[in-house]
């Protein structure tokens, strides 16, 4: 016996217990569509196609009737999973005449909707309107928090037909879970709701059109208030917006399948790209960053000032993911542009500018990322004032480039200062005071004061874990000034412990490849190769 009625406590006796009928492991999915189309593809294109399906059996066994069954057609299963993305439900219901099975419960687009009727005809229409809210995110786990605006009422779901309004979301999530159309998942300790992704596709292809705008705006607003406030510093932050960055990028897929992108939307994913990257997370960030730029070059064209931010954020990825040459590519143009449609001094002009001149910064063209960084500065200076975070983070970028320069001249003093005025004017523990602390203990070292220096890098490297967070790949840039400064005081067995750690976690963070990682490679092997120093142990 078998019912969608998830909860127990609509059963009575003599059931004893449940069983829960999920989807297939991948490996059975995979099966499925090699027995029913076995000249459709290889096993590796089965399982891609059985992923992007869901391993949900009955769209696989409609898309293996379609590939099997195919006249006029010819697709291979590669091809078939490149038109899903484009067609999605209405797509894997064409196999429903291969299997002889037309009614609605044999088709994937309708067989959901059944459940929903038979909630709207009990006096719970509004279960169809959240599920159509969270049809404009993706698949994976929504924290409940994200919907807890929803509840309250004001972003705008009291215009839908039929309404939701703010004391039905919860009986509208509830009748969801109970008939279930979605599930109670926890994720990273927060808990959370998650649908199938073709339930997904299926309810946001049956939404009206008078109705798509009001969603995507709603979706929006509940994403853009479930942001962290202050970055993504803490533990519980950065988990938040690993969970939000997927549904950013739904947002725009679906918005751009449905021509609704806005400024505002892309602007949305630029911002959580931004955190995401602040988080860690920089192959996630540079797939947001990009699904961004490219969803705003193609709807609101190459010089929307919108487009200019989503491609500057890409570049700063691929700077951080030491792809130098593509970064400067990159952003070489959108520098122009900014210059050409936004004019010299505005804010996302100089952001460009920066983001280039750090990137110019690794290939070695020290004098025109020094052209580019003073301009920044002087920019930051009249716009936002000597005090603004940005200015003081430009000063600090500005006493990295002068060591790159070989410009030491006076240099520990305007590190001293630039510490100390970052600590008045953003407190102790802020992480651009960290960085000006980090610039004077290179200074120190430089100097030949590795003993201060190994004590100021030590507060640093304690700043940076507070701030980001022990697997972070920034810790590893001061870890191995740590290791520098070590060894200067001929420490060797230290350097080369630390050193050890540096070129280990670059390795599992940034992979072998990452120039970073080849850099912490080479130094563990200069420090392992030295003759040993006066306070390493004899014998």
């Amino acid at each position: 016996m078998t019912t969608r009625h998830a909860a127990s406590g609509l059963w009575r006796a003599p059931a004893t217990s449940s069983h829960r009928l999920g989807v297939l492991p991948l490996e059975d999915a995979t099966l499925v569509l090699r027995d029913l189309a076995p000249d459709a593809g290889t096993r590796e294109s089965a399982r891609k196609a059985a992923r992007r399906l869901g391993c949900l059996p009955l769209a696989l066994t409609l898309a293996g009737a379609h590939l099997a069954h195919q006249l006029l057609e010819s697709w291979s299963m590669d091809e078939y999973d490149r038109k899903l993305t484009e067609e999605s439900t209405a797509l894997v219901d064409r196999g429903a005449s291969a299997t002889g099975g037309g009614h609605s419960r044999h088709l994937v687009g309708r067989t959901w909707q059944l459940s929903l009727d038979g909630l709207a005809e009990g006096g719970l229409p509004e279960a169809t309107a959240l599920l159509r809210l969270l049809s404009f995110w993706a698949a994976d786990p929504v924290p409940l928090s994200l919907l807890m605006p929803a509840a309250q009422g004001g972003v705008g779901l009291e215009h839908l037909d039929p309404p939701l309004a703010a004391s039905r979301v919860e009986p509208a999530l509830r009748a969801l879970l109970e008939h279930s159309l979605i599930e109670m998942v926890e994720t990273d300790g927060h808990r959370c709701v998650t649908a199938h992704g073709v339930l997904l596709d299926s309810v946001a292809g049956g939404a009206p059109d008078t109705e798509r705008e009001l969603l995507a705006a709603a979706a929006g607003r509940l994403l853009r208030a479930a942001l962290p406030q202050e970055g993504a510093a803490s533990p519980r932050a950065r988990s938040q917006v690993r969970l939000l960055a997927p549904h950013a990028t739904g947002l725009l897929h679906r918005c751009s399948r449905h021509d609704l992108v806005t400024a505002e939307s892309v602007r949305l994913a630029v911002r959580l790209a931004r955190l995401v990257y602040e988080a860690g997370d920089w192959t996630a960030a540079l797939a947001l960053a990009s699904t961004a730029a490219k969803t705003a070059a193609e709807h609101l064209g190459d010089e929307h000032p919108a487009v200019v931010e989503a491609r500057s954020g890409q570049g700063t990825v691929l700077f951080r993911l030491g792809r130098y040459t593509e970064a400067a590519d990159l952003l070489r143009p959108v520098h122009q542009d900014a210059l050409r449609t936004l004019g010299p001094h505005d804010a996302r002009t100089l952001d460009a500018a920066y983001e280039l001149q750090r990137v110019l910064h690794r290939l070695g063209d020290l004098g025109q990322a020094r052209t580019l960084l003073d301009t920044v500065l002087d920019g930051r200076r009249q716009a936002l004032g000597e005090d603004h975070v940005a200015t003081l983070k430009t000063r600090c970028e500005l006493l990295e480039l002068r060591l790159a320069q070989d410009e030491f001249d006076g240099y520990t003093t305007a590190a001293e200062q630039l510490a100390g005025e970052c600590e008045r004017r953003l407190g102790p523990e802020h992480l651009v005071t960290v960085w000006a602390r980090d610039a004077l203990a290179r200074g120190l070292l430089r100097s030949g004061r590795g003993a201060e220096a190994e004590e100021l890098f030590r507060r640093v490297l304690a700043g940076q874990r507070a701030g980001y967070g022990d697997d972070h790949p920034l810790v590893y840039g001061v870890l191995i000034q740590l290791s520098r400064a070590q060894y200067a005081q001929g420490k060797r067995e230290q350097a080369l412990e630390s050193a050890r750690e540096v070129a280990d976690g670059r390795a599992v963070i940034l992979g072998e490849d990452h120039p970073e990682t080849v850099a912490a490679r080479a130094w563990y092997s200069e420090v392992g190769t030295a003759p040993p120093g006066p306070d390493d142990p004899v014998g």
